[in-house]
């Protein structure tokens, strides 16, 4: 369980579900994501490919010409560690092309992993007590607010035609009492009419308790 989460459970507390984004949802848009940034930076990598052969071949960019007049540059400045190890200057520039691949596998694509397998998953975290619901929100600055089944008066189920086929996912708004709209929102939660059924009976158990109480 989130830490942050479980420092706001009480003792008599009984914790039903633990959720957060549905993981096939997070696994489909992340192989989605890789795809159009490894096109995107595909093609800017063979652009610059292009570019570069059809420059040499007609003798727009002489290569040669370069590496003379920076050869005796390249020796005496400190470069990086990549350059300084480059034979010529002309070897760097015919290579460029490969720059915004190394791009994608050395920083986009971490980047990508981290979002959708950590960051969505820690920064949306949902827990449902047989007293309350609790929603978490936020990774290194964090929200935590609670819902008592006593102020729940409505719970709405929205699915797109991509969240019933692809997903199989759907997003839930809850209204309680005394507020304006929906108090809280559960993204992109599996089997959400499951979800909603399960506030309910939960809902009518806690209601009954408080009736046996009085």
């Amino acid at each position: 369980m989130d830490k942050t989460v479980a420092k706001t459970i009480t003792k008599d507390e009984k914790v039903i579900k633990k959720t957060t984004f549905s993981i096939r949802y997070i696994n489909i848009m992340m192989i989605l994501s890789i795809i159009k940034w490894l096109f995107v930076f595909g093609i800017i990598s063979l652009f610059l490919f292009i570019s570069l052969n059809w420059a040499r071949d007609s003798q727009l960019l002489d290569l040669s010409s370069f590496s003379k007049m920076f050869d005796e540059q390249i020796r005496n400045i400190d470069l990086n560690e990549k350059l300084a190890q480059a034979d010529t200057f002309e070897e760097t520039i015919e290579n460029i092309w490969v720059l915004p691949i190394a791009l994608f596998v050395f920083i986009v694509l971490p980047l990508l992993l981290f979002y959708y397998q950590y960051y969505l998953r820690t920064a949306n975290y949902y827990v449902v007590t047989d007293k309350r619901m609790i929603f978490k929100r936020g990774w290194l600055s964090t929200e935590v607010e609670s819902i008592h089944y006593e102020r729940v008066t409505d719970i709405l189920v929205k699915q797109s035609f991509l969240d019933k086929i692809i997903f199989a996912t759907g997003n839930i708004f809850i209204s309680t009492a005394g507020s304006e709209g929906y108090q809280a929102e559960l993204l992109h939660i599996r089997n959400p009419h499951k979800f909603k059924k399960m506030i309910y009976d939960l809902k009518s158990e806690f209601d009954e308790d408080q009736e046996s109480d009085k």
